[in-house]
Formats: structure tokens, C-alpha cells, sequence
């Protein structure tokens, strides 16, 4: 099932506060008190299953970001202490002399950061994309 549509969404929250603005008008009178039987459902089986899906989906997005996170404080600079300027022309003089060209380097280690991180996105939006419900 896809997720709402924009359309649908306004449909749901305009109709949410009709329902909100005749209780505060006393327009319709509801019942605090009642209590649904078991299985009774207040939403539209339609509804339901658009907000479980929905939920389902803000659930794997929060996973992937927590992921995301925990790679970006992988090196805190508390333990891995960063490199001044000069420390870095210095090994740029070192790996050159040894054939490394630092650029090279630095660029390798992003591939691998952006690997990883792309990974942990791809692995969520196509989960999401399998069952046809969301993605890109």
C-alpha cells in the first residue's frame, strides 16, 4: 500500500479538527466515557494501515540516521586527536616520499567513509522500495 498523499493527509488532519472544533462547539456530543469493544477500530481499516506503514517507514528512516550518526562519532577527537597543518604537510612530505600521493589518500578514506554511510541508506530505502510502499 503507498503512503498517503499529501491530499490524503490534509483529508485526514482537516477532517481530525472538524471533529476537534464540534466537540469544543458542542456541535456533536461524544462521550468520554465510552469504551470501544474489542476489535471496534475508530479509523478506517484504509487509515490504519497508512499510519502503521507510515510509522513502519519513520522507524527504518530513524534506524538508518541513528547508523549514520554512530559512523559520523566513530573518531572522537578526544581519542583520535586532530592534526594541525603542519602535521599534515609534514606526512604529505613522508607518503610522497614513499610514492603516496596524500590527495590519494584522503580521497580513499572518504570513498570508504561515503561506502559505508551510503550503505546504511541504500539498506533502507530499499527495504522500503521491496514492497512498494515508499522510496526512490
Amino acid at each position: 500500500m503507498p503512503l498517503m498523499t499529501p491530499e490524503q493527509i490534509d483529508r485526514l488532519v482537516a477532517s481530525i479538527q472538524f471533529g476537534r472544533d464540534c466537540m469544543a462547539d458542542k456541535k456533536i456530543e461524544f462521550d468520554r466515557t465510552a469504551e470501544f469493544a474489542p476489535g471496534e477500530q475508530v479509523l478506517p481499516p484504509e487509515a490504519r494501515q497508512m499510519l502503521h506503514e507510515s510509522g513502519r517507514l519513520l522507524g527504518k528512516a530513524h534506524q538508518a540516521l541513528t547508523e549514520i550518526r554512530q559512523w559520523c562519532e566513530a573518531y572522537p577527537t578526544t581519542v583520535f586527536t586532530p592534526l594541525s597543518r603542519e602535521q599534515l604537510g609534514e606526512a604529505a612530505i613522508v607518503l610522497g616520499e614513499a610514492g603516496i600521493d596524500i590527495g590519494a589518500l584522503h580521497a580513499e578514506w572518504a570513498r570508504h567513509l561515503l561506502d559505508g554511510i551510503g550503505k546504511i541508506a541504500r539498506e533502507a530505502l530499499d527495504e522500503t522500495t521491496e514492497d512498494g510502499t515508499a522510496g526512490g
